[in-house]
């Protein structure tokens, strides 16, 4: 018998079941769950550095160009700028709901669920049992060690097998 550890979904995109399921990402081509969520909040943290830092010099060098007329210099300045602004426009919005879904220990399939109407209270209280504290739910991600919260290395809390999670009671 194939016991199904809690908090894990089938992915209809990869054909597999991935635990603490959030959601089928195109842009990594990959399930992002219990394993590699540490390393999707990390890339759209680099990419919203990486961004501003773009948005920031092309706007200091758009700032101080010379307007005795408009060039080529210009126009892609201006246009990588405004791209620039674009992307942060659809980073920022991410990246505060999944700083929020980690906080609450939730997934992106769970929150959905806890907001549907068809959910029972009984399924609500179930998932917000997850939820511990707030430094809990981030250290259950990103590691004990502060030095490599910002490095793409492996220092989750989670088990490798998946069936136990903390709860608010074991605390």
């Amino acid at each position: 018998m194939i016991v199904k550890p809690e908090r894990t979904h089938h992915c209809s995109s990869c054909n597999s079941c991935r635990m603490k399921f959030d959601h089928h990402c195109p842009y990594v081509g990959n399930c992002i769950g219990a394993y590699n969520y540490k390393y999707f909040l990390l890339m759209i943290i680099y990419s919203i550095s990486f961004i501003l830092f773009l948005v920031i010099a092309c706007g200091t060098k758009y700032a101080f160009v010379s307007w005795n007329g408009i060039n080529q210099a210009e126009i892609q300045i201006f246009i990588g700028l405004s791209i620039g602004i674009l992307f942060l426009f659809l980073l920022i919005p991410l990246f505060l709901t999944h700083i929020r879904l980690l906080l609450f220990n939730l997934t992106t399939q769970e929150s959905i669920g806890i907001n549907n109407k068809y959910y029972s209270p009984d399924t609500i209280s179930n998932l917000k049992k997850y939820n511990t504290t707030f430094k809990n739910n981030f250290i259950e991600i990103f590691g004990d060690d502060f030095l490599l919260w910002f490095v793409p290395i492996y220092s989750s809390k989670l088990e490798s097998n998946g069936l136990p999670y903390y709860y608010k009671n074991h605390l």
